[in-house]
């Protein structure tokens, strides 16, 4: 089993559950020794609009798996394009994401060797 496992979200946080059990996965991981980190891309961005609430749309909350991770201080990265190219400002993000340069990610991607995508 790998020990460190890189988490793709390229979906927002209503309209599936992806983005719920990529941070589920993610804590689970923790248990088994297994070190996650999650980036946030294409549509997956919007996970990190503070006071999304997907449960409006019949969708579990997604709020408490992201404090949970950011306690667990698991890494949250941003690409950076894909948050701009959606009209975001970094100023409307949540603090714990770590902006990432799309040219940066195959790097990322590398240095974890194991990548899921939700």
């Amino acid at each position: 089993m790998a020990d460190r496992l890189l988490i793709l979200v390229r979906r927002p946080p209503v309209g599936t559950h992806n983005s719920l059990e990529a941070f589920r996965v993610a804590l689970g991981l923790l248990v088994g020794n297994v070190e996650p980190a999650v980036v946030l891309l294409e549509d997956g961005v919007y996970n990190a609009l503070p006071g999304v609430d997907p449960t409006r749309v019949g969708r579990a909350a997604l709020g408490v798996f992201l404090e949970e991770a950011v306690d667990w201080e698991v890494p949250i990265y941003l690409v950076r394009e894909d948050a701009q190219a959606r009209g975001l400002d970094p100023a409307q993000l949540a603090s714990f994401v770590r902006p990432l340069a799309r040219a940066e990610l195959g790097a990322l991607i590398r240095e974890y060797g194991t990548v899921a995508g939700f």
